[in-house]
């Protein structure tokens, strides 16, 4: 029996109903599950109706991130709006589509039939708005366009393309990472965001954003896709050692910071022995926590 994807009206398959949930099959939009509380709540169809592209992308997107159906519910909805896997211009919408075809990519030679191209892959709204992107990307010298409808990269496409994969060139996003205290909260709200904010960051904590997915998995996921990554040491957090660490193997930038009174109060050898030769922000307030993120993100980012 055919089906029609209730997020971008692609034919689907429906899949065996999971609790209360329906789950689905898209080619557009991957395998998720609609809970029957979403269908019906009319405020939230609304927000559904005016952002059916981004839903569509946002879901494809995490489908491959973390290769199992997607859960969408009256909770996550919202979120799913300002994640900041979202691509917030034009041009991100544009890296997405090169990292897309680049990892789809064989052999260098290979050229991509541009209809068998999920819309999702762009955030795109219609085909003519994908065909507008390629076009695009075709003018500047990223993709060639081969006999309609196939397009190639050209050697420019593929180095910009790596370069988008191991440096997160076009990322606004700011990965956050710290123990989650009051205090440390606090901080991040009235420093570290108002810090990246004035310089057109995005910075965020993992648990700003409602999720279902394993934590793990959101965390990589979320360093993956950032531009660098503030690490807050205070009260010695596990987490933010890990996450610091593994964004470093990435060969992202990591700005570490701590908390002076904190670590006065205790023996300095908190600070653990594999880190405390970095050169960190040592911060007593939030204000002058705000001021050294400004200056240390202009002097290492920018």
């Amino acid at each position: 029996m055919e089906f029609f994807c209730p997020i971008c009206n692609s034919n689907c398959k429906k899949l065996k109903s999971e609790g209360a949930a329906e789950r689905y099959d898209c080619p557009n939009c991957g395998i998720f599950d609609l809970s029957y509380a979403l269908t019906s709540d009319k405020n939230l169809n609304e927000i559904l109706k005016h952002n059916k592209h981004l839903i569509a992308g946002y879901l494809y997107e995490t489908n491959r991130l973390y290769d199992h159906p997607v859960p969408l519910t009256s909770s996550s909805l919202k979120n799913i709006i300002s994640d900041p896997i979202i691509p917030k211009t034009i041009m991100q919408q544009l890296n997405k589509i090169i990292i897309f075809l680049y990892k789809e990519l064989e052999a260098y030679s290979d050229a991509f039939n541009i209809r068998d191209i999920p819309l999702s892959i762009g955030y795109a709204r219609t085909f003519r708005e994908l065909t507008s992107f390629f076009d695009f990307l075709t003018n500047i010298g990223y993709l060639s366009a081969d006999i309609p409808p196939y397009y190639k990269f050209t050697f420019r496409g593929i180095q910009y393309a790596e370069q988008l994969i191991t440096t997160n060139i076009s990322s606004n996003d700011v990965f956050v990472a710290m123990e989650y205290r009051d205090d440390l909260l606090s901080a991040h709200n009235n420093a570290i965001k108002p810090a990246c904010s004035k310089l057109g960051f995005n910075a965020y904590l993992v648990s700003e954003t409602e999720h279902n997915e394993d934590i793990t998995d959101k965390i990589i996921a979320g360093i993956k896709t950032s531009k660098f990554v503030i690490a807050d040491l205070t009260y010695g957090n596990q987490g933010a050692y890990f996450e610091a660490g593994y964004a470093q193997g990435m060969g992202l930038p990591v700005i570490r910071t701590c908390n002076q009174g904190w670590l006065e109060e205790n023996d300095k050898n908190k600070l653990h022995f594999d880190v405390n030769h970095y050169n960190f922000i040592m911060w007593k307030t939030e204000e002058e926590l705000k001021e050294r993120l400004i200056d240390r993100i202009r002097a290492t980012i920018l």
